[in-house]
C-alpha cells in the first residue's frame, strides 16, 4: 500500500510588477514556510515572478530572459520542495518573438 495524497499549500502571494529578485524572495520564503509545515508542494499565483500584469515590461530588452534567468536560480536554491509557479516563456522565430504566460513545475 502506498499513501496517494499530497499535502499542497496554496501560497498567497503579493508579487510587485517587474521586481524579478524580491517575487523570488517571496516565492522561495513560501516554499520555505509551506515545507515546515509538511507540504510536499507550493502553488504559487500567475505570473508570480514576474508580477501581473506585466505589459511594458515585455517589451524591455532582456526583461524575458532575467525572467527565465531568475527561474533557474529558484529551482537551483530549493529543492525540498516542488514549486508550481507562473513566469513568462518565450518561443522565438526569426523574426519574430511569441510570449507566453506559462508555469513551471520545479
Amino acid at each position: 500500500m502506498y499513501n496517494s495524497r499530497v499535502k499542497i499549500a496554496l501560497a498567497q502571494l503579493n508579487p510587485i510588477v517587474g521586481d524579478l529578485q524580491g517575487n523570488a524572495r517571496k516565492i522561495l520564503a513560501a516554499a520555505a514556510a509551506a515545507r515546515k509545515r509538511g507540504a510536499e508542494l507550493v502553488v504559487c499565483p500567475e505570473l508570480s515572478l514576474t508580477g501581473y500584469p506585466p505589459r511594458d515590461l515585455l517589451e524591455l530588452k532582456g526583461f524575458v530572459k532575467k525572467n527565465r534567468e531568475m527561474l533557474d536560480k529558484i529551482a537551483e536554491s530549493e529543492r525540498e520542495i516542488a514549486i508550481l509557479m507562473g513566469y513568462v516563456d518565450a518561443d522565438y522565430k526569426i523574426g519574430t518573438r511569441n510570449l507566453y504566460n506559462a508555469a513551471a513545475l520545479l
